[in-house]
């Protein structure tokens, strides 16, 4: 019937109309959970926008940290450089000191060295001028009990006939040598000697001949060579033998 058929047609329309509704409730409930999600992107968005600002925040300090500390380093390794620099300034002029300081040891010990030698060799001078003196002093007792006259004649050279007569200066300096050969002839004394012309040996020059602190006599030279020469002994005390020291005193 139309009333049923109505009815039907009301029914039909509600139920599309339910369904409608339910559609538009289930679309406002999807609306709002995205609108939910947006906001909630939209919070997430800002979380993230402040934490990248932080971030930079952070890049930007260190980027001034890391600027400062390459400052330093700069500063640094310039400062190293000129420290290495002095250091090997100071270390070169270390060296250089301790070079002189070598030097100057070595110096002060050669020095020494010279200084113990004039040492040594003002003792032995000192110890020949105290046996020259005694020598000196020996050979006045000695000429005191020897009559003038054949003094006088040894001295001048007489007694080794008239060539010798000649009166010879002593030498500028000391002459010394050793005997190297010793002759007797019929009761005199002959000797040979090491020193010659080349160290101002002349014929005539009287030398001491002693061995040790022990007087031996004078050696009258006869002739001379370059490196040899050869007398009489006179005023012989004891026997000459090879090796015994001849001297002959200079005037300074």
């Amino acid at each position: 019937s139309a009333d049923e058929m109505r009815a039907e047609f009301q029914r039909q329309l509600d139920e599309e109309r339910n369904a409608r509704q339910r559609a538009v409730d289930e679309k406002d409930l999807q609306a709002e959970v995205l609108e939910q999600q947006i906001q909630q992107q939209r919070d997430r968005r800002q979380t993230l926008e402040a934490a990248i600002k932080a971030k930079d925040f952070q890049i930007q300090r260190m980027q001034a940290s890391r600027r400062q500390m390459e400052a330093s380093v700069r500063l640094l390794t310039a400062t190293n450089k000129a420290q290495t620099e002095e250091l090997q300034e100071r270390r070169d002029s270390m060296r250089s000191q301790a070079t002189l300081l070598v030097q100057l040891e070595q110096r002060r010990n050669e020095l020494q060295n010279d200084n113990d030698l004039l040492k040594q060799q003002l003792r032995f001078f000192q110890e020949q001028i105290v046996h020259l003196e005694e020598t000196a002093r020996k050979l006045d007792q000695m000429l005191a009990r020897i009559p003038h006259e054949v003094v006088d004649s040894y001295v001048r050279g007489e007694a080794a006939g008239p060539e010798a007569a000649v009166e010879i200066a002593p030498p500028p300096h000391d002459i010394k040598g050793k005997v190297t050969q010793v002759a007797q002839l019929e009761g005199d004394m002959f000797v040979q000697v090491n020193v010659g012309s080349a160290d101002g040996v002349m014929p005539g020059m009287k030398f001491y001949a002693h061995r040790g602190n022990e007087f031996l006599g004078v050696l009258v030279i006869e002739s001379v060579e370059e490196k040899v020469a050869a007398g009489q002994m006179k005023l012989v005390q004891h026997d000459v033998s090879a090796g015994d020291t001849i001297l002959a005193v200079g005037t300074r």
